[in-house]
């Protein structure tokens, strides 16, 4: 892939606690091919939480990028340490653009997007929209557009754009009023108008045929209501176990110990107050099925489903009804893959994502809406989150701490280990 032309970095290293300790990772060798074959290759890392020796190991690698989420202090030592660091829009924290722009720091950082929604697509905006919003919160406008075109650009070894002078690619933007709203009028590409605001549709767009495997990706064993208990070996008594405590302002999870009463060698989960919560392996590998339970800032009743689910987007399922759950999942499974809703029965909500179970072919306009349903259909079900989309879709991711499901269980981020859903029984 380094051969083609629009291949320009390594993406996002991922596994960040891994690979700083002795491992024989695939990608700690590729690492190191590119440090002997191709120094000062881009590469963007991903390591929240990450400071001091653990920090210094990771940029020794030569990963010294990162756009996750930090405290302060986390982003003083990354940039302190010659990391370039990249502002999402939930990392827009008075106290940080005020330390970069007090220390005229905008030389190490730049603004970004990261798993924007389609319907915040959509309805707000993209990149223009995480500028906007630094600028009302006191960074410089110049400085500002600057950090979401120039520095990126500069980072990117992007030299031939980023900037409107002879010899560069005439790639930029025409605003009506910037001291106001940095919405497009019009937009170039190669000194040639691609887009206009009164008339939205007047760059063509040819269509793009996936391979018909693509839309047959989901692929599980048949699931009854059996599948929605959760044994154990006990007949009767309680046990402790995991359980995965969501926050309003954060896709980080939490452990909590919850106890839970037994009957009949099954947990009585939908006595605790917690959800139960299922990942069904759908590539059709092996069939496994992982399950936990989920407390805090989740929906209060109803069912979620989705395919989008970071980053192996096997089926995840919560709820709190099995046969709630059961008529999700196999909703799922007719449309090939999607995010849904479901109480008392009924679909909610929904939004078809038959190519691999993770992209829509409709209309920007039609799956923003129906995003923005399933967003609306959980905050319902009183789900309380910034984002609850992101929310629910990292609830499997195994590098974002502290406690992730995966059809292989529940992951224990921080020590990199699947860890058992029952601590103890009595």
């Amino acid at each position: 892939m380094l051969g083609e032309k629009d291949v320009v970095c390594v993406g996002e290293i991922m596994n960040y606690r891994e690979i700083i300790r002795e491992n024989h990772l695939e990608i700690t060798k590729f690492l190191d091919y590119l440090r002997q074959e191709h120094p000062g290759y881009v590469i963007e890392g991903h390591c929240p939480s990450l400071v001091d020796l653990d920090l210094a190991k990771f940029l020794y690698l030569g990963i010294n990028g990162d756009h996750t989420e930090h405290t302060l202090e986390e982003v003083k030592q990354r940039i302190e340490n010659g990391m370039f660091f990249e502002i999402q829009d939930k990392m827009l924290k008075p106290e940080v653009l005020s330390y970069i722009c007090e220390n005229h720091l905008f030389e190490y950082c730049s603004f970004v997007t990261d798993d924007t929604m389609a319907d915040v697509l959509y309805e707000q905006g993209h990149l223009n929209t995480v500028v906007q919003k630094a600028i009302e919160m006191g960074f410089p406008k110049e400085q500002a557009i600057y950090c979401a075109t120039y520095t990126p650009c500069q980072r990117m070894h992007f030299y031939d754009r980023g900037v409107i002078a002879p010899g560069k690619l005439a790639d930029f933007i025409l605003l009506k009023d910037p001291a106001k709203l940095l919405e497009p009028e019009t937009v170039f590409k190669n000194g040639i108008s691609i887009y206009k605001k009164e008339d939205r549709h007047a760059f063509p767009v040819e269509p793009y045929a996936f391979p018909e495997d693509f839309y047959h990706s989901v692929s599980i064993p048949e699931v009854t209501l059996s599948d929605f208990d959760v044994k154990v070996p006990v007949e009767e008594g309680e046990v402790t176990v995991r359980a995965m405590e969501v926050h309003p302002d954060r896709t980080q999870t939490t452990e909590k110990l919850v106890t839970m009463q037994v009957k009949e060698h099954k947990i009585c989960w939908q006595e605790s107050g917690c959800l139960l919560a299922m990942v069904l392996e759908r590539h059709g590998k092996n069939g496994n099925i992982g399950y936990g339970f989920l407390t805090g800032s989740c929906q209060r009743e109803g069912t979620v489903a989705t395919t989008f689910f970071h980053d192996h987007h096997n089926l995840f399922v919560a709820g709190n009804d099995p046969k709630d759950m059961l008529c999700a999942v196999q909703r799922i499974g007719e449309l090939q893959g999607g995010f849904l809703t479901v109480k008392d029965g009924q679909i909610l909500s929904e939004l078809a994502l038959p190519v691999c179970g993770i992209l829509s072919e409709a209309s920007i306009e039609a799956t923003g809406s129906a995003l923005k349903e399933v967003r609306e259909s959980l905050i319902d079900l009183g789900y309380e989150h910034h984002n609850p989309i992101m929310s629910v879709g990292t609830l499997g991711l195994p590098v974002s701490p502290a406690l992730k499901l995966t059809d292989h269980g529940l992951i224990d981020v921080k020590r990199g280990e699947i860890v058992p859903l029952v601590l103890s029984c009595s």
